[in-house]
Order: C-alpha cells, then structure tokens, then sequence
C-alpha cells in the first residue's frame, strides 16, 4: 500500500505541471516532439563525409565551420523575424526549409554543394527555436514560464532518446534513410503547426499596467543593452563548458578515467534520462526560488561537473558528477529564461530569444576548438580547473543582475 502511494505520488509530481500547461503549449511541445526525432543526423554526418567523400579529419572539421556558422546566423534571424512577423509564421517556415535542406543532403551532391546545403539545414534548424520559445513563452501566465521550458526540455530529451535508436538502426541501411526521417519529421511538424495555427498565440500579450509607464522607446531598449549583455556573457560561458560534453569530456574519460565507449555511453544516457524525469518535478520544487540563485547555483553545479573529474578516476565518481551537471542544467537553463523575459521588457522579445540562441549556437562553434586547444595546452588538470573557474564566473555574472537596495530596476 504504500509502494502505491508513493508511485502515485511520484507520477503526480511528473503529470500535474503538464496538465497545468495550456492546450497551445502542449501542442507546442507535440510539435517539438516530431521534429526533434530525427534530430540525430550531426552525429553521422561527420562519418558519412568521410566515407561518402574521402574528407580528411580536417576537411570534414573545415566543411562543418559552415554548419556552425549557419546555425549562429539562423539563431540572430530567428529572433529579428519574429519581431517584425508572426513567430508561429516563421517558427513553420523555419522548420519546413530546415526539413527540405535536409533531404539534400541525403542526396549525392557535389561537394561544393553540401557546404551551401549545410549552412542552409543549419541556419533554419537554429532559427525555428527563437520563435518557438517566444511562442512557449506567450502560452503561459508569467508565473509558468520557468515550468514550460522544464516541459520543452523534458519532450526533447525523450525525442532525442527515441531518436538516437531510430536513426541508429537506419544508419545500417545508409546516410540517406537518416535524411528522410531527420526531413520527414521536421516537415510533418510544420504540417500540424499549420493544422493548430489558430490554436497558437498571434501576438505578444498585452503590458501590465506597471510596464505600460514605462516607454519602450530605442532609449529604453539601450539602457537594457549592458545588462542584456552580461545576461548572455554568463550563458555563454556556461553553454561552452556545457559543450565539452561532446568534445573534451570523451577523450578525458577514456584516455585518463579508462572507460570503455560502452561506458561513456552509458553517461549520455543517464544526463538524458536525468532531465527526462526529473525535469518537470524539479521545477515544481524550486518553482519559488530566486530565480537569480537558481540560475547561479545551476551553472556552477554545470561547471563543477566537470571541474572535480580529476579528484578520482572511477566510472562511479564520473556518474555522479554526471547526475550533479544534469541537475545544474534542470535548474539553470529554466531560471535563466525566467531572467530573460522578465529582466528586459523595453528589448524587444525576438532579439531576446535569438540572443539566449545564439549563445548556444557560438557555443556549439566555439566549445570544441577552444576546449581542444587548451586541453592539449594545459592538460587536463588545468583545463577543468578553468572550468570551475568559470562556473564561479557565471554564477556571479546572474546574481549581479539581481535588484539592489541601491539600484532598484522596475519590470
């Protein structure tokens, strides 16, 4: 009897925010479901280059500098054309295109085309996320923002976790079966987003009265600018310690801890299935935290998940400072967005959302070739040292932007 309790207990704190959640949201999240299924493919493209094309390390490192590069302008397009246009607009136009570059590149192209056909893949696969966090964003009363970023967190690692097997099984069969459900699902998304469009929030909502004192003029917006920026200095930072997840982490775990690649993997799925079922009950527990000290204890808890790897070389000690960077990741990246939309109401939302992306985009570019080069440098004992550093870095940077008795910001 009370194992039942407890279960049922257990799966009410996973179901209630959900239910809580408005229907646009929910279909919101369907739709980001779909399209991250088949979001695998940058794991296999670097193989398929190779294989298909004879690319050297190197050359394959070069030609996907386009990707990256793609996905950083996306992120800032995404957030500036859903200032001017519908988000729900551009947030489909973005992940039909992405889909259509994505069954090109299942094609056999010349290799002049796969760096333009790459770019194109990943400049609408960043841009569609501005317009759909700014559309998560607008679905919810303010007090729910933190919650319905924990829920898009929560369908994306169980899309990613269903895909990664999908599309492992088709790699078996060739690149270009990877392509048509990486393509497919990104345009069968699109498709119920046009189905629900009336469903969907066609405007920003309405200022409070409080903000409605306030001009949000051009002045307005740069009297935000250097707190905006070092908002997205303190994400960055993170995101790019956050990255060597798939850069120098590998190579430390199995050249200094000793693990085996079955080992490693085990890893990713247990950060995954971290988030997966501890993302919307987490929420609800500290959905009344300071979101300021939730931002800042999260990103150091990120940071220092790889900082103390030196202190032992066991699979257990990595497990648990792999568990203790999926809880900072659980908190940080839900009370950050919290700071965001409710810090600077005069920016306005679109460059706000590109901004939050396009740290994640320069990160993804950034975090393996600076993470490398230090490595190799430093070694490993003072890279992750900087990277405890930096943890204390961010986590200062978000709660210098808390309110003070002497500098009192009005939202």
């Amino acid at each position: 009897m009370l194992t039942r309790l407890t279960m049922r207990g257990v799966i009410a704190l996973y179901l209630n925010p959900l239910q809580s959640l408005p229907r646009p949201t929910l279909w919101l999240c369907a739709a980001a479901f779909i399209n991250m299924l088949g979001f695998s493919l940058p794991s296999f493209l670097p193989i398929h280059l190779q294989a298909a094309y004879g690319l050297s390390l190197e050359a394959t490192g070069h030609l996907l500098l386009f990707g990256g590069l793609g996905a950083i302008a996306g992120s800032w397009w995404g957030g500036w054309a859903s200032d001017r246009w519908k988000p729900k607009t551009i947030f489909g136009i973005s992940l039909a295109f992405h889909g259509a570059f994505i069954l090109l590149l299942g094609l056999k192209l010349p290799l002049a085309m796969i760096a333009a056909v790459l770019a194109g893949a990943s400049f609408f696969g960043a841009s569609f996320r501005p317009p759909l966090l700014l559309l998560l964003n607008e679905s919810v009363p303010k007090e729910q923002s933190g919650m319905v970023y924990s829920a898009y967190l929560t369908v994306v690692n169980l899309a990613c976790s269903i895909g990664g097997v999908i599309t492992g099984f088709a790699f078996a069969y060739g690149f270009s079966w990877i392509c048509w459900i990486d393509g497919g699902t990104a345009i069968l998304a699109a498709g119920i987003l046009y189905q629900v469009r009336h469903l969907l929030p066609e405007k920003k909502p309405a200022p409070s009265r409080q903000e409605s004192k306030h001009e949000a003029g051009n002045s307005s917006a740069r009297s935000e600018l250097p707190l905006l920026s070092l908002y997205c200095f303190a994400l960055l930072m993170c995101c790019i310690v956050f990255f060597q997840n798939g850069s120098t982490w590998p190579v430390y775990a199995t050249s200094e801890i000793g693990l085996s690649p079955a080992q490693l993997g085990s890893l990713n799925s247990l950060k995954a299935a971290m988030i997966l079922f501890f993302a919307l009950p987490a929420q609800a527990i500290v959905k009344k935290q300071d979101k300021y000290w939730g931002a800042a204890y999260g990103s150091l808890l990120i940071c220092l998940g790889y900082a103390l790897a030196p202190l032992s070389a066991s699979y257990a000690w990595a497990a648990l400072l792999t568990i203790g960077s999926a809880l900072g990741a659980i908190v940080a990246w839900p009370k950050g967005l919290e700071i965001l939309h409710q810090n600077f109401p005069h920016t306005p939302h679109g460059i706000r959302m590109g901004a939050y992306q396009g740290m994640h985009s320069i990160a993804q570019v950034v975090a393996p070739w600076l993470g490398t080069l230090l490595y190799a440098e430093l070694g490993p004992n003072s890279f992750w040292g900087i990277c405890g550093m930096i943890g204390f870095v961010s986590a200062a940077s978000y709660l210098t932007l808390r309110p003070t008795q002497g500098f009192v910001r009005k939202y």
